[in-house]
């Protein structure tokens, strides 16, 4: 298998990972803030270990961006496991499929870069495919709550990865201290960070599976592939989710969620095999966009 063979494999096991969020959010019963300290306490963890084998330097003195990106990969984290739990798993991943037009999109508003028309067109359409899910979830107050919650964790997912274009920190520190920052809200929020060793067991493979392998699969294999094709490659986490939680719970997604889907992931395909995506995923460098929910 040649290198870049290798790097699709990584980034779609990657991927695969990632998607097993629901599952592990259904399996687990106790509180929401409990689950938010253990599972990112254990991150915490696993990625600190990550740094001590890791043979490059990651220390670096902590820079504006730096501190943002920990700020939003931080709240990121938070909205993530409350939208899981308020609406359905199909839901929360295909908003978060917009990752890719939505940071466009925020990048043209707050940084001034240029976006092209089709871009901007392509905007609208998830959005308009967003809408579509919202509207699937209008005759459940809770569901129409954890759609807003998904979108906010994309919003600010897009402002992480904005802010780590300049960020000097390495991504596992980043991911490392947006996960120390995150416990320490967990363990203020929660009532009582008591819970079983079953499910303290579970918490730790949330952690291990979900974050950790994710982001180690993710970080090699997006070294050696451009941006666009990083991105294009992650969409497989979409239906992977839903299909992990049908075939553990037998939760299929509402229709209009498919049609919502479909609108999406078209929009966002079109945009990353687009001539000004593929060339500027040929100039810029990957520097630790990674996701890190």
């Amino acid at each position: 298998m040649n290198r870049r063979r290798s790097a699709q494999a990584q980034v779609l096991l990657a991927a695969t990972f990632f998607s097993t969020a629901g599952v592990f959010v259904g399996l687990i019963k106790t509180d929401l803030w409990s689950i938010i300290f253990w599972r990112s306490l254990f991150s915490l963890a696993f990625t600190s270990a990550l740094m001590i084998l890791a043979p490059t330097r990651h220390l670096t003195k902590p820079d504006r961006s730096s501190l943002l990106a920990v700020f939003f990969s931080a709240s990121g984290m938070l909205v993530f496991v409350a939208a899981l739990r308020l609406t359905s798993v199909a839901n929360v991943a295909v908003i978060y499929g917009t990752l890719p037009l939505m940071t466009a999109m925020i990048a043209w508003l707050i940084v001034g870069e240029r976006i092209s028309r089709s871009t901007a067109f392509l905007c609208l359409q998830a959005a308009f495919g967003a809408l579509v899910i919202f509207w699937g979830s209008t005759s459940s107050g809770l569901g129409l709550a954890g759609d807003g919650l998904a979108l906010s964790m994309t919003v600010l997912m897009a402002l992480m990865t904005i802010a780590m274009r300049n960020a000097r920190s390495s991504a596992l520190v980043i991911v490392a201290s947006s996960n120390g920052l995150a416990a320490l809200v967990g363990a203020v929020c929660s009532p009582s960070l008591a819970v079983d060793i079953g499910e303290l067991g579970m918490l730790a493979g949330f952690a291990l599976v979900q974050m950790t392998l994710g982001l180690l699969c993710y970080t090699a294999g997006s070294r050696l592939l451009p941006p666009a094709e990083t991105a294009l490659l992650t969409l497989a986490e979409m239906p992977m989710s839903a299909f992990w939680v049908w075939a553990a719970f037998g939760d299929s997604p509402p229709p209009l969620t498919l049609v919502g889907a479909a609108v999406i992931l078209t929009a966002v395909i079109i945009k990353l095999n687009a001539p000004e995506t593929r060339r500027s995923s040929n100039e810029v460098e990957v520097n630790g966009d990674t996701p890190g929910r």
